[in-house]
């Protein structure tokens, strides 16, 4: 069985852990058997699968496969073309050696920290507040590859700082209309477009 979690803010990609809530904790205990697909981290919210299929897990997580991820992000700072086109094509992120795969980006909207409030944590809601006019871009991130904390370090190697991230698609599939904690179950044809994502390179 293979579900999608619309995983929360603050919510860990864990089996179990000490301090804070886990994704298995969103679930039924009927499914305490299913394993994350991958990981987000806890500042991390969206798109995150379960399943209790390991040979699926091993094909969505092969590197060689390239299966698309896209991030929705808010970030402190502006994006000039020299920096999109970083993005884009590639960018060294120390102390990994090769640069980054090339990537999709799209700027969906431009903002100050005041007219994002709403969208900021509440951890960082009273810190930020006090540079509430500093201006805020706001977009999506398609990634092939899963460094760790990616779109972050990618982000801060152009100038800009994530205050907000959300995995909006993986593969073939979105969240859709999930709200997060939220979780479906997935459909025969989905889980066969699943095994059907990426390609060799």
């Amino acid at each position: 069985m293979t579900v999608l979690l619309y995983k929360p803010l603050g919510c860990v990609t864990a089996r179990r852990d000490d301090r804070h809530r886990t994704v298995l904790d969103c679930l039924p205990p009927q499914l305490a058997g299913l394993h994350p697909v991958g990981r987000l981290d806890r500042n991390t919210e969206g798109l995150l699968l379960l399943t209790d299929d390991g040979a699926l897990t091993a094909r969505l997580t092969r590197p060689e496969r390239h299966v698309t991820k896209t991030y929705a992000f808010w970030a402190l700072g502006t994006l000039d073309e020299p920096a999109q086109q970083r993005l884009r094509t590639g960018l060294l992120l120390p102390p990994d050696p090769a640069p980054t795969r090339p990537a999709g980006l799209r700027i969906t909207g431009q903002s100050t920290l005041y007219q994002s409030a709403g969208v900021i944590p509440p951890d960082y809601r009273q810190k930020l507040m006090k540079n509430r006019d500093l201006p805020v871009t706001i977009g999506e991130l398609t990634l092939t590859e899963g460094r760790t904390h990616q779109v972050r370090r990618m982000l801060r190697a152009v100038g800009c700082a994530v205050i907000r991230l959300r995995r909006v698609a993986l593969g073939p599939l979105d969240l859709g209309g999930l709200q997060p904690g939220q979780w479906r179950a997935l459909t025969p044809e989905e889980e066969q477009a699943l095994w059907n994502a990426g390609r060799e390179q």
